[in-house]
């Protein structure tokens, strides 16, 4: 009886010990508390609102507030940087991208962190092609008839982009690598700011988001000639790819993944995996995706590690034969 009551009292202990330590405690009941989502760019982007879009759905489901920080700079790398630096206990994550995890570590001399070893895996979000258009004077009116015009005259045009390193312009930059010729990239600081030079007509192509470069195409303003994914886009069935329509092979797309700092507990990654799938799987959150020229990719975490492998050399390949630096 004695020891009955003896193991009774141990087990009570064991209960309050384990409430009385916080590793111990968080390991039984993640998410116990708020949960910091960092974008490492500004505010209004892409990356920004498909944050905003999943940290609403995800904190109904994890049943603890999900919260977006802003943390814009150095290509990306800052906010990046903070999320690889934090603790491992699923209470800091990330948006990563393909510049950040992928096209930075070329682009930069040297990068704070290595994503193949501070960061993991949560899973894919989404990926999102650029898309090539011409001013409505430009002499082609499709990929093919652009393709013979830049031949024609390898050295004669230039290009516009929302800037340096962006996906857009390792869009162009392929063009030029694949068909042999030189178009001369102008780069902005916006696609909004490219986009208005290429209707005032100072340059007569433009690799854009799907969405700008469809917007002013609506109006007549923009010529779009196609996609840079290897297939269309659902919001825009009408719009062929790049590589269907006269430069076979041709496939550059951004990407967003969810990621955690390494050695994050499996368990945890599992529950975030999880909240993450289920809102991609929300019809209303993948029509947004859907709407913003995006195509939803519902995985788990090993595969998000494998693309940032693959991704690190392909990238890498096009910035150095390229040229593209942002140091």
């Amino acid at each position: 009886m004695k020891q009955s009551k003896r193991n009774s009292l141990a087990a009570i202990a064991l209960v309050f010990a384990a409430g009385m330590v916080p590793g111990l405690a968080a390991a039984q009941a993640y998410p116990a508390k708020l949960i910091r989502l960092v974008v490492p760019y500004a505010p209004g982007g892409p990356t920004d609102i498909v944050a905003r879009i999943l940290a609403e759905h995800m904190s109904q489901t994890l049943g603890q507030s999900v919260v977006v920080d802003n943390r814009g700079g150095g290509g990306g790398n800052i906010g990046t940087d903070v999320v690889a630096k934090s603790a491992p206990d699923g209470y800091t994550l990330l948006i990563g991208t393909n510049n950040t995890l992928a096209a930075n570590v070329s682009v930069f001399k040297k990068l704070p962190f290595n994503p193949l070893t501070d960061l993991t895996g949560v899973g894919m979000i989404f990926y999102a092609p650029s898309m090539v258009s011409v001013h409505p004077s430009f002499p082609a009116k499709n990929v093919r008839e652009l393709v013979a015009v830049l031949k024609k005259n390898p050295e004669g045009y230039s290009f516009a982009s929302g800037g340096v390193g962006a996906s857009s312009h390792f869009a162009g930059e392929l063009m030029n690598t694949m068909l042999g010729v030189h178009m001369v990239h102008v780069p902005y600081k916006s696609d909004a700011l490219a986009v208005n030079d290429v209707i005032g007509g100072q340059v007569p192509i433009i690799f854009s988001s799907v969405t700008t470069g469809m917007t002013f195409a609506a109006s007549g303003r923009l010529r779009p000639l196609g996609v840079t994914s290897a297939k269309r886009v659902p919001a825009f069935p009408d719009l062929p790819a790049i590589a269907e329509s006269g430069l076979p092979g041709f496939d550059i797309s951004a990407w967003f993944s969810l990621m955690a700092p390494a050695h994050t507990p499996a368990s945890i990654i599992a529950t975030l995996n999880k909240a993450l799938n289920a809102a991609l799987l929300d019809p209303k959150v993948a029509g947004r995706i859907y709407a913003m020229g995006g195509l939803v990719s519902v995985t788990g975490p090993d595969e998000v590690m494998k693309l940032v492998k693959t991704e690190i050399p392909k990238w890498g390949d096009l910035a150095r034969a390229s040229k593209i630096s942002l140091d």
